[in-house]
């Protein structure tokens, strides 16, 4: 488990700084138990890359959303919301 120092210390032998990640065993954290905490930060994660689906092809639920995040009307049929968010975009309203 990753654990960060709090304070300069002694580990293995060596000098270890405050505010290093050293990866511990439970008996050395134990040991170690004023020196250190758990390092809860996890690496950032890649952002999920979620490809657009076209207008056309997006369900009434989807268009749904997307005309709510436009700040536009969510009512009516699919063809309502598929052209008030073509409007919106500036798009060509294919029908």
């Amino acid at each position: 488990m990753l654990y960060k120092t709090v304070i300069a210390m002694a580990h293995l032998g060596s000098r270890v700084e405050e505010d290093t990640i050293l990866d511990l065993t439970v008996e050395q954290a134990i040991n170690y138990a004023d020196a250190v905490m758990i390092h809860d930060e996890q690496p950032e994660a890649e952002p999920e890359v979620v490809p657009e689906v076209p207008l056309e092809e997006q369900t009434k639920e989807q268009l749904q959303a997307t005309a709510l995040e436009l700040g536009l009307a969510t009512t009516g049929s699919k063809a309502d919301l598929l052209e008030r968010i073509s409007l919106h975009k500036g798009e060509e309203v294919i029908s």
